[in-house]
């Protein structure tokens, strides 16, 4: 049985890196996203738009993933957060991610890293 987090950071999410995995055939580069990492955070939401600009609706949700210091060393804006609510990670219908914005790390204290992210609708791979 894994290890489950008791305290205020219950929901598992994944780090994960963008890396270039082959070529196409026209010589593009194709994309894979392997987890960098998982951490145990408190996702908390931030706030939420929609716009209708030019014929186009658009929607964007902002949320703060709270963990710990340690957990998210070395994550940055370049990688994505993947949050499965059953944790499990092995249904994409079901997996949400996150662009990240902000990485703040508290080096004082060092007890937190805070993720400023904003929800995205994007495949698995390839991109």
């Amino acid at each position: 049985m894994p290890f489950v987090y008791t305290g205020d950071r219950t929901a598992l999410v994944q780090i994960q890196q963008k890396i270039e995995t082959n070529r196409d055939p026209q010589n593009k580069p194709l994309y894979g996203w392997p987890v960098f990492a998982e951490a145990w955070v408190q996702i908390a939401p931030v706030r939420g738009q929609e716009r209708d600009l030019q014929g186009v609706e658009r929607s964007n949700a902002y949320f703060t993933m709270a963990g710990d210091f340690y957990d998210l060393d070395g994550v940055t804006s370049n990688m994505r957060v993947a949050y499965d609510e059953q944790g499990t990670f092995d249904d994409d219908t079901r997996t949400v991610y996150f662009d990240i914005e902000a990485v703040m790390r508290d080096f004082v204290s060092r007890n937190e890293t805070i993720l400023r992210v904003r929800q995205t609708v994007q495949p698995a791979a390839g991109l």
